[in-house]
């Protein structure tokens, strides 16, 4: 009886031992999950870091893009805006300051039979702004709306490449492409440089739009 005893206690021990030891692996897999979980989710927060920072520089990069696109713009405004005026003068006669037989001996700027003086401002030669047209838009783009007025100013493959990704990708409108946040993608499938002031304008408009 006394043996008997003693083996029922020697295996309750044990018992307890094996209960103890499979609480304590219970408790060290919830720490490693635990480990884990706070891992990813700083991976996850510095990840997310990252590209907060990227965009914000890539919208930094296409503002001063877009500063320096409309600073050279107005600059062209106004050196036409001075070239009109000094055409405008010259049409009202205001350049002829010199004596009637300077007038009479320079040489006429057109030949058709106009008075004494430098003629009229249709008589000069055309601007050479007018002599290189913007590109033609392309016959089509109307079908998507506003891609005409987005698009014109591009070289025809570029117009072509927007009009057939849109037909693709079963858009109507040019506003959908910035409200389904696919504006980078569309720009890439024009076949322009992605970095470019094209490129970026388009960005720009698309988000207006």
């Amino acid at each position: 009886a006394v043996e008997a005893a003693a083996e029922a206690e020697a295996a309750r021990q044990k018992a307890e031992a094996a209960a103890a030891a499979a609480e304590a692996a219970e408790l060290e897999a919830s720490a490693a999950r635990l480990q884990a979980a706070e891992r990813g989710r700083i991976g996850r927060a510095e990840a997310a870091r990252r590209l907060r920072a990227k965009e914000e520089a890539e919208a930094a990069a296409a503002e001063t893009a877009v500063g320096a696109y409309q600073a050279a713009a107005a600059a062209r405004e106004a050196a036409a805006a001075e070239e009109a005026a000094a055409v405008a003068a010259v049409g009202r006669g205001e350049c002829t300051t010199g004596s009637t037989a300077t007038v009479a001996t320079s040489p006429p700027l057109s030949t058709s039979t106009s008075s004494v003086g430098f003629g009229s401002a249709s008589s000069l030669p055309a601007k050479s702004d007018d002599a290189v047209p913007p590109p033609a838009a392309l016959a089509g783009l109307e079908q998507v709306a506003g891609l005409t007025a987005l698009v014109d100013r591009l070289p025809e493959a570029a117009q072509q490449k927007a009009l057939a990704w849109c037909s693709e990708n079963e858009v109507h409108e040019v506003g959908l492409i910035a409200a389904a946040g696919i504006a980078d993608a569309f720009v890439a499938a024009l076949g322009i440089k992605p970095t470019g002031v094209p490129a970026l304008l388009l960005r720009q408009r698309l988000k207006r739009d």
